[in-house]
């Protein structure tokens, strides 16, 4: 396909794979429904499930629709070409890093909302992976899980084209800061 060159920055924008988002707490932000906290966590541990599995359909689904149509538009092509794409791309990532662990730690996340009140959480994210050897590497990073006509999304991403693509397609973010993830290695 001559478009999965552009989805590749993209990609580096959208999925979640291995990358993280981090920003403020608002001190003010509004509790979740019990209907929105049962819904966030259901998506959580569905995404969590789907690491451990390599469900590409549903790691594609937590893609927030937004940032999708705007990929589409882009690259001048359907929403559902962008979502093959990228299950190939998530694909051979997931192969190329070999994730040991995935972890999102619903406990410590932290809520935040933006100018309309809607809630978004950061929930810190420990991954383990080998990306050659032997050797395993542990990124720590946060998820930022927001919310869409009323569905939960999670968004991963490290670096400035990943945040500009969010802003670029939910402005209502562009005030949360977005610090870099860290990385190490695993010693055992």
């Amino acid at each position: 396909m001559p478009h999965v060159r552009g989805l590749r920055g993209h990609l580096l924008a959208a999925i979640a794979a291995f990358s993280c988002l981090a920003g403020l707490q608002s001190a003010s932000a509004r509790d979740l429904t019990d209907a929105e906290n049962t819904m966030l966590n259901t998506a959580v541990e569905t995404y969590d499930k789907a690491m451990e599995s390599k469900d590409l359909q549903i790691l594609v689904r937590a893609i927030p629709p937004r940032i999708v149509r705007k990929m589409a538009e882009h690259d001048k092509v359907s929403e559902s070409d962008i979502r093959k794409t990228l299950a190939e791309l998530i694909g051979q990532t997931l192969e190329a890093l070999r994730v040991q662990s995935f972890t999102m730690n619903m406990a410590e996340a932290q809520q935040g909302q933006i100018a309309d009140g809607t809630p978004y959480l950061l929930i810190p994210t420990e991954t383990v992976m080998t990306t050659g050897g032997e050797d395993k590497s542990l990124m720590r990073s946060a998820t930022l899980a927001l919310q869409d006509e009323g569905l939960w999304y999670l968004v991963r991403g490290s670096d400035a084209q990943q945040v500009a693509i969010l802003r670029e397609a939910y402005p209502e973010y562009e005030a949360v800061a977005f610090p870099d993830a860290t990385m190490e290695l695993v010693k055992e």
